[in-house]
């Protein structure tokens, strides 16, 4: 009977051991992996500036929009910007702007000046 308890000791002992080394190969797996999706999108982003400096708006677009939202730093925002600057037109004003600026307008009737 000790000998069957030995044993269970030492199959148990040597499975929460073989446990450790798999969860340390998982983390292990899966950091690669990460750092294998950051260098993927650090390429599509360089890839998005070559194509955004060849006036090729469209595929720029596609190859910011492929990285995730965990690598989306100040680089893909500026180039994201870019590639949807049509959202910083002035509507209906046809000649070209030299400084864009607010002013409150002097005539409207609830703001007590005319």
């Amino acid at each position: 009977m000790a000998a069957g308890f030995a044993l269970v000791t030492w199959k148990w002992l040597d499975a929460g051991s073989n446990l450790a080394s798999a969860e340390a190969a998982r983390r292990e797996a899966v950091g690669a992996l990460e750092e294998a999706n950051l260098t993927l999108c650090h390429q599509s982003i360089a890839r998005a500036d070559l194509e955004w400096q060849a006036n090729n708006v469209g595929p720029a677009a596609q190859l910011l929009d492929s990285c995730p939202d965990r690598f989306r730093r100040w680089e893909w925002r500026y180039l994201h910007r870019l590639c949807h600057g049509e959202r910083l037109a002035l509507l209906g004003h046809a000649d070209q702007v030299a400084r864009p600026g607010i002013q409150p307008r002097r005539d409207h009737p609830g703001d007590g000046r005319r």
